[in-house]
């Protein structure tokens, strides 16, 4: 996560799939490098597409948790931060979602 710590003890954090951010940032033009710097690249002209973490759900179950800010949705067992998707902060999540929907 931005934290570099994953998340931990940083309040509620959301998954976003990797080929989405990926995309995303070249759409805005940059990226975060090793240290959370940042890095200017060339833009892509492709708006993306809606923000969904369909593609990390395992749907086998259909297992929802309740919980004390909403319910949880299970992850698939074998995906990895940064590879498979990315943690982003709530107030991240919520402008993605507005400006994407989802």
């Amino acid at each position: 996560g931005f934290d570099g710590k994953g998340g931990l003890g940083y309040g509620v954090m959301y998954c976003v799939d990797k080929k989405w951010w990926d995309h995303w940032e070249k759409y805005v033009g940059w990226e975060w490098t090793e240290g959370t710097s940042l890095e200017y690249s060339k833009r892509s002209r492709k708006r993306p597409h809606e923000i969904s973490t369909e593609k990390l759900l395992d749907r086998s179950s259909d297992s929802i948790i309740p919980g004390t800010l909403g319910s949880y949705e299970i992850m698939k067992d074998n995906l990895k931060k940064d590879v498979n998707y990315v943690l982003v902060p709530s107030a991240v999540w919520d402008i993605l979602y507005e400006l994407y929907g989802g």
